[in-house]
């Protein structure tokens, strides 16, 4: 299912810088240097308010790849952190996510590189050790 709106902490509004040209997989809310790219204001919503909507009660996993806004999106599940089993997060420019996890009860039991970008597994922590 995809939505028309963007996941973050708080409802409202933000700037997306989306890039022209070929580098298509770079599009952000972070505003790129020298790099020509068109501002578009685009709707945000929390993923705790999405999931309440669509009546989505748990989260076997979750992948976040934002280019650098993942802590926003964990931000926005607010409680329903507690109801997701595993993260998979883009943590290349990433700040804050792992100490905000590790609040939730998440342990970090495996860094990895893939396409030249780094990403984490978050698991609850009782799930380390296969437990469900």
């Amino acid at each position: 299912m995809a939505l028309n709106v963007a996941a973050s902490n708080k409802r409202g509004y933000i700037n997306f810088y989306h890039i022209e040209g070929p580098a298509t997989a770079m599009h952000s809310i972070i505003k790129p240097g020298r790099i020509k790219c068109k501002e578009i204001q685009v709707r945000t919503e929390r993923l705790e308010d999405i999931l309440q909507k669509l009546g989505i009660k748990q989260i076997d996993l979750l992948k976040i790849d934002v280019e650098g806004a993942e802590r926003l999106v964990l931000e926005g599940l607010g409680t329903k952190l507690y109801d997701v089993k595993k993260i998979i997060y883009e943590a290349t420019h990433s700040t804050g996510c792992e100490q905000l996890l590790t609040t939730y009860g998440f342990k970090i039991p495996k860094t990895f590189v893939f396409d030249g970008s780094i990403y984490k597994l978050a698991i609850r922590g009782n799930q380390v050790n296969g437990e469900n």
